[in-house]
Order: structure tokens, then C-alpha cells, then sequence
């Protein structure tokens, strides 16, 4: 959202007589290099092409916390497996068809 987006969507809140509720307003590009420069990252992102490739990866995550039962721990096992497919163990994947797209 835009400066101008915001400004307007505040606006119409203090229109409709919500103008004394709390708010907190960030610039994302700003914070996130401030959070990157004291090392206070902890949301890990990734965009996918499709709702079923979201659905797919939010199910596998949430398969391997719940297998786990703690969410650090499953972190951790996330980490680990993904640190396991190197290069050519990911070529024999995509030659196989196991990765497509």
C-alpha cells in the first residue's frame, strides 16, 4: 500500500468516528533494513505462482510442526532438510519429474 492509500484509508476511518483507536504505521522498506541491520529477523517468506503450490507448501510445513510438536524444533528439521538437497541431489530430483513446476 502507498503513502497516499494509507493516508486515505486512515482518513476514511476518522470519518467514520474511529479516529481515537491506536494505529501503528510502518514503512516496510525502512524497517526491514533496520531489522536486517540488528539482526531481528524472524519472518521468513517465500511467494509462490499458485494457490496450489501455497496450499502444498503451507501443508508440509504444517505437517512437519506438528510432527514435531514444537515449533523450533521443526525449524530446525526444516533447515536441515532443506540444507540436504544440494546441487546434484536437485538435478536427479528435476530429471526424475519429482519437481515439477
Amino acid at each position: 500500500m502507498q503513502v497516499t492509500t494509507a493516508i486515505e484509508y486512515l482518513q476514511s476511518l476518522k470519518a467514520k468516528g474511529r479516529g481515537n483507536e491506536s494505529c501503528h504505521v510502518v514503512l516496510w522498506p525502512e524497517e526491514h533494513k533496520a531489522r536486517r541491520e540488528r539482526k531481528e529477523m524472524s519472518r521468513f517468506a517465500i511467494e509462490t505462482d499458485s494457490h496450489e503450490a501455497y496450499m502444498a507448501l503451507n501443508e508440509a510445513k504444517d505437517f512437519v510442526i506438528k510432527h514435531c510438536g514444537n515449533k523450533a524444533v521443526a525449524i530446525t528439521m526444516l533447515i536441515w532438510a532443506w540444507r540436504q538437497l544440494d546441487g546434484p541431489t536437485l538435478d536427479k530430483l528435476m530429471a526424475a519429474g519429482e519437481a515439477e513446476g
